[in-house]
């Protein structure tokens, strides 16, 4: 049983996705990042106010006549609230000015149709356990198939686009259990190092020198250009299910990678040709310096010696690759219909259009292809050329830790909001609990005691609020004080009077010998 542990290096941005998608409600855009949200958690981090909002907008989702202009004011929402949110904050990853731009003037437009679906993200395969970003194995799989059975087809003149299971007569069998390609098992390439998806417009192009500006671009998840063998998986060929159609040399690694450079370098080389008359490719969107055609070129020369010996492998896939990479090329089929025909189908060797992308969806110039990969046993030395490329993922990753490293600010910021917001509450709270318990006290008073518990009561609240005022309510209270004492005729109650008296006086700071009020008040007491 051969067992071959593999690398895999993105060339350019490679989407592979699951038919997932992030809806505009589980993230919002700001500062110059993509906040992905818990959105298990997110209503616990909303105020009671914020929660009804939230609430109210839900419920007129599905009654409002205008659910498009409903659904983008959940969109506001989310994105106006977004300080209360960042504690929920999953996921950040930095994100290109033209897409914050895009993301606020749909936003804006609350009368346009269906405004809220171009928000939405097609997301990249990722495990469901950590979220983490993964090349199916099922992928590279299913284009290894269609380039061995193009080689099988070249040499076989009898077939033509008409002919039916064709594969299966190919290799000689029946069914799903009978398929030689059982023989060989690819598992997911997982990431060996911590690598965040990118958010990029994706739009096709026409083929055309003078082809007009890119079709309506998609919000699209990828893995960036630039990553060098920091994905890996294993390739594993069980001699048990090997045929005479599909045998043990055709699957050696080398002669499994010479089959594939067959295939693909002479697409890249002609495809390479058409960037350059479309001016399409010239650099990457990433970083203008580097000259992406022109690397590839390099690259394609330098490495001609491995690419012969089997010793790397060049490969397309995922979506938006095109219909000349996953067909075959004697019997290739390609649907070129014009869009909204209903008449006949047009039917062409090759595609009218191709795919591209770019976070600046009308700089033509940076906008580079997706799902160019090179495939590389573990212990093969990376070449020069290979690594140069390494320069578009160190910028991606850097832009990435920065995000991350204000995502840790913001959390502790809202943290530290949330701890005084507690403890502010949990003061209230005490005092509320305080008064609760003095007014509990004060009810078991006589009513005279009741006098002096309120007039200590109101001392003590002039002397936080600094208020040496005698004319206010703490002289109102002393002078009722006084009146019961005398209709009270009680020695020991006057004491407890003349002594709130004295407090007074000396938290007012006055000579009462020269205020006549208070000189008569003193000598009712004396009196007593």
């Amino acid at each position: 049983m051969q067992h071959h542990q593999l690398r895999l290096s993105t060339l350019s941005p490679v989407h592979i996705g699951a038919g997932d998608s992030m809806d505009p409600f589980s993230y919002f855009i700001a500062s110059g990042n993509l906040y992905c949200l818990d959105q298990f958690n997110l209503v616990n981090d909303l105020s009671e106010i914020q929660r009804k909002q939230l609430d109210e907008l839900i419920d007129n989702t599905g009654s409002d006549n205008n659910s498009e202009q409903t659904l983008i004011r959940l969109q506001r929402f989310f994105h106006d609230n977004r300080q209360a949110l960042y504690g929920c904050v999953h996921t950040i990853r930095p994100l290109h000015q033209a897409i914050e731009g895009y993301y606020q003037n749909k936003l804006a437009l609350q009368t346009k149709q269906h405004a809220q679906s171009k928000l939405t993200i097609s997301e990249i395969t990722k495990s469901a356990y950590k979220g983490t970003p993964y090349v199916p194995g099922s992928s590279l799989k299913g284009a290894i198939r269609t380039v061995l059975s193009n080689d099988l087809l070249q040499a076989n003149d009898s077939w033509n686009s008409k002919s039916k299971n064709i594969e299966k007569h190919l290799y000689n069998y029946d069914n799903a259990s009978s398929d030689p390609f059982k023989a060989l098992r690819i598992g997911d390439f997982s990431m060996t190092e911590v690598i965040y998806p990118e958010v990029v417009f994706v739009s096709s192009i026409s083929k055309k020198e003078d082809s007009p500006n890119p079709t309506m671009p998609t919000l699209v998840e990828v893995l960036p250009a630039g990553i060098i063998q920091a994905i890996q998986g294993d390739l594993v060929v069980n001699p048990n299910h090997l045929t005479e159609e599909l045998t043990a040399e055709t699957l050696q690694l080398s002669n499994l990678f010479k089959s594939l450079n067959r295939f693909y370098l002479p697409k890249l080389t002609k495809e390479l040709s058409l960037y350059q008359r479309q001016q399409t490719s010239q650099y990457a969107y990433s970083d203008k310096k580097f000259a992406w055609a022109e690397k590839i070129h390099e690259l394609i020369a330098d490495l001609q010696s491995e690419f012969n010996n089997g010793k790397l492998a060049l490969m397309r896939i995922g979506r938006y690759a095109g219909g000349e990479y996953k067909t075959w090329d004697k019997l290739r089929k390609i649907d070129v219909s014009p869009r909204g025909n209903r008449g006949v189908k047009k039917f062409a060797q090759s595609a009218t259009t191709r795919w591209l992308c770019n976070p600046e969806s009308k700089d033509r110039g940076g906008a580079l292809p997706l799902g160019w990969i090179l495939l590389s046993e573990t212990n093969t030395e990376v070449p020069l050329a290979i690594k140069n490329f390494s320069q578009l993922s160190a910028i991606w990753a850097h832009k990435c830790q920065q995000s991350a490293t204000e995502l840790d600010t913001l959390k502790q910021d809202q943290q530290d909001r949330k701890l005084k917001q507690q403890q502010s509450k949990l003061a209230q709270e005490q005092k509320l609990k305080q008064k609760q318990e003095a007014e509990f006290q004060r009810q078991s008073l006589s009513t005279e005691d009741k006098i002096i518990h309120d007039l200590y009561q109101q001392l003590e609240t002039d002397k936080q609020a600094k208020n040496h005022d005698s004319t206010q309510e703490l002289r109102q209270l002393l002078n009722r004080a006084v009146q019961s004492a005398e209709q009270l005729s009680n020695s020991d109650y006057t004491d407890k009077v003349r002594q709130a008296y004295q407090d007074c006086i000396n938290w007012w700071q006055i000579n009462d010998k020269k205020n006549k009020k208070l000189k008569a008040l003193r000598s009712k007491l004396n009196g007593l």
